[in-house]
C-alpha cells in the first residue's frame, strides 16, 4: 500500500510540476526579438554591444568601456523602438553614447536616420549622425568631460519631421 501512495504522489507531483512548467513566463533574452543577442552582461542585466564590432571600431571605442548609469528607451507612437546608454572607458577616461534600434523598429522601416552622442551640461558632444542607415547599433565619438554626463540617442523613421529619442541615466 506504501509504494502505491508514494507511487501515486510522485505522478501527481510530476504533473504539478510539468502544469506549473507550461505556465511560467519564457525567459527575457529569449522572449523579445528587439534585444541583441547575448553578448555578455550589462548594468542593466540585458546584452551588452560588441565592443570589438564595426561599429565599435569606426567610432574607435576604449575595449575596457563599460556602461554606466541606467539605459534609457526611445519611445515613437507609444511603442519603444531603441535603447540609450552611456559608457565609460577608464584607461582612455572617455565617455560614449550607444545607440540599439529594436527589431520590431527595423522591421517596419528598412532605413532611417540615427543620432547618438554625450549630454555635458546640456550640450551634445561627440555626435554621430547616420542617415538612411540599415545598421543596429551606434556608437558616439569619445568625449572628455567632468560633472554630470548622460548619453542620448535619436531616431527618425522615414518621412517623420520630429525625432524620437531618450536619454540614458545620468553619471555623476
Amino acid at each position: 500500500m506504501r509504494s502505491m501512495r508514494s507511487t501515486l504522489l510522485g505522478k501527481g507531483a510530476v504533473a504539478a510540476v510539468a502544469t506549473a512548467c507550461m505556465l511560467l513566463p519564457v525567459a527575457p533574452a529569449a522572449a523579445s526579438a528587439d534585444r541583441a543577442p547575448q553578448r555578455g552582461p550589462s548594468a542593466d542585466g540585458r546584452a551588452a554591444p560588441r565592443l570589438d564590432g564595426t561599429a565599435a571600431r569606426q567610432a574607435a571605442v576604449c575595449k575596457d568601456a563599460r556602461q554606466i548609469g541606467s539605459t534609457g528607451y526611445i519611445k515613437r507612437s507609444g511603442s519603444t523602438i531603441g535603447s540609450v546608454k552611456l559608457y565609460h572607458s577608464k584607461r582612455c577616461n572617455l565617455y560614449y553614447g550607444y545607440l540599439w534600434v529594436w527589431q520590431s523598429f527595423r522591421n517596419q522601416h528598412p532605413v532611417y536616420d540615427t543620432n547618438v552622442g554625450v549630454s555635458v551640461r546640456g550640450h551634445l558632444q561627440g555626435a554621430r549622425t547616420f542617415h538612411n542607415t540599415k545598421a543596429q547599433e551606434f556608437w558616439s565619438d569619445g568625449v572628455r568631460a567632468s560633472g554630470c554626463v548622460s548619453a542620448r540617442g535619436a531616431i527618425r523613421a522615414p518621412k517623420d519631421t520630429k525625432w524620437s529619442y531618450a536619454y540614458s541615466g545620468r553619471a555623476c
